[in-house]
């Protein structure tokens, strides 16, 4: 079993995209270990404003560029897909630094607060409409 530190591969979605690895939570627990655990303060996390849904991480190396627009509309576009928005036509998906995400003290599952943040307007797209799986 492939390991990123102390978290294995299975733990989240993990996808490439366009040579940025991308993460993905599967459920609430999840997402709180992907936003809060997993993501270094320099990465891209997304989650689409006012529905429940996938936490999304674009891991970026330290002193690296940002990633291109392309990847950032194609992320937000797996947010959308992963949310219970999925079924809309677009939706309004919140980016940020990991740095600008906290988990207040006993919120529950799955629940941040967001600071500093650009909203993107994406549709949903399945992850096999661009992406490709390391496993595969």
């Amino acid at each position: 079993m492939k390991t990123e530190g102390k978290y294995t591969r299975e733990a989240f979605r993990h996808y490439i995209l366009d040579g940025w690895n991308v993460y993905i939570g599967k459920n609430d627990a999840q997402n709180d270990e992907l936003t809060t655990r997993f993501a270094k303060p320099g990465d891209i996390w997304m989650h689409v404003h006012g529905f429940s849904g996938a936490h999304v991480v674009i891991q970026c190396e330290d002193n690296s560029p940002r990633p291109p627009k392309e990847v950032l509309a194609k992320a937000a576009s797996l947010a959308v897909w992963f949310s219970k928005a999925k079924h809309a036509s677009s939706a309004r998906v919140h980016c940020t630094e990991a740095r600008h995400v906290h988990k207040r003290r006993r919120s529950p599952p799955g629940e941040v607060t967001v600071e500093k943040y650009k909203t993107l307007r994406a549709s949903p797209a399945s992850p096999e409409a661009f992406l490709t799986s390391p496993d595969s």
